[in-house]
């Protein structure tokens, strides 16, 4: 995923256009969001979604769109290292110790690098193990063992990143056509596309059509990996802008569901504090004015108190945590320059 990313960066660079639209975090999408606010705050989001991505497609078509993914990966690196891609093979690191422990590191290397003791695996290795995952998923519903024919296997380790290759190889024909076609306007539009696995969000344009994945795409809500994003204009200078802000799900429930751990549960004393450093960060990184971010903030803390903790103890915590880690200047000095910032101060 890394090698189609940076050839896309080098790409969209040189031509303005971006074929790659993956993106694999909330916190990568709100950066991009802040980053570009000012171009975006001129175009309608919407939100897609594709309801058919894991019972309808056809195991054949799958396989040939990720083939073709994998093929244009390893090419890409093949022109880097200035060698033959049948000579490369894709390695699996040993397991990295600190915060990457956990992840799975592989490396491009020829083949005459590659030591005995590494897993190593070509092309057209690597296509035969897609297409024995694809043809060998199985599931037991009441003692009936029943192998799946249509569509993404489900509740596979490697279902996501055949998702993402799947549609990335589908989107990068599309673009290709819309240049060549001459439909540069289009084509810039959706270069402002991200998409996280069956969740699309597009700016001032619709995704592509039906046609190019063969799956329905519904539209939702402007919400996206638990950001709300809305479009407002400014009382004070009647200029639109982007409004961003966390979305709480439970808001929409019918009852309100009992959130956090309890002070007298048997968990650690020190849940309470993760939870409200959590809360923190993820709405300082998604937030783009004061009012949602103190509104969320308020939430958090009342849900708390709600579950036993004592408003002394989170003020404490707070302060830890902004005196701690973050500068004041830097939590706060971009959300007072947004315009929601000035009516919540005249409130």
């Amino acid at each position: 995923m890394s090698i189609l990313r940076r050839e896309d960066d080098i790409r969209f660079n040189a031509t303005g256009y971006r074929y790659f639209w993956i993106t694999e975090s909330s916190d990568d999408t709100a950066f991009f969001l802040k980053t570009h606010a000012d171009e975006l705050a001129q175009l309608d989001a919407g939100t897609f979604d594709f309801p058919t991505m894991y019972d309808q497609l056809e195991l054949e078509e799958l396989l040939n769109a990720v083939a073709d993914t994998i093929n244009e990966a390893f090419a890409a690196e093949a022109e880097g290292l200035n060698v033959d891609a049948g000579r490369l093979a894709l390695v699996r690191l040993k397991s990295q110790h600190g915060p990457t422990r956990k992840k799975r590191c592989f490396a491009f290397k020829v083949n005459t690098e590659v030591r005995s003791h590494e897993a190593a695996y070509s092309a057209q290795e690597l296509k035969a193990l897609l297409s024995f995952c694809l043809a060998n998923t199985y599931v037991l519903v009441n003692r009936v063992l029943m192998r799946q024919t249509l569509g993404i296997p489900m509740g596979a380790n490697a279902s996501p990143d055949i998702a993402n290759l799947f549609c990335y190889a589908k989107e990068r024909k599309y673009m290709m056509r819309l240049l060549e076609d001459g439909d540069t306007q289009r084509a810039a539009l959706l270069s402002l596309t991200r998409r996280f696995i069956d969740d699309l969000l597009c700016f001032g344009t619709k995704p592509p059509p039906e046609s190019v994945y063969n799956m329905n795409a519904e539209v939702g809500d402007a919400t996206f990996l638990g950001i709300r994003i809305r479009h407002e204009v400014s009382e004070m200078s009647g200029r639109r802008y982007m409004r961003l802000s966390v979305l709480d799900k439970a808001k929409a429930y019918r009852y309100q569901p009992l959130a956090y751990t309890s002070v007298l549960s048997t968990a650690p004393s020190n849940f309470g504090s993760s939870i409200l450093i959590g809360a923190l960060v993820r709405n300082g990184r998604i937030a783009n004015n004061l009012h949602d971010f103190k509104t969320e903030m308020n939430n958090t803390v009342l849900k708390l108190m709600r579950r036993g903790y004592r408003k002394s103890v989170l003020k404490k915590w707070f302060s830890q945590m902004v005196t701690g880690h973050v500068p004041r200047s830097e939590v706060w000095g971009s959300l007072r320059e947004d315009p929601c910032a000035l009516r919540v101060a005249r409130t």
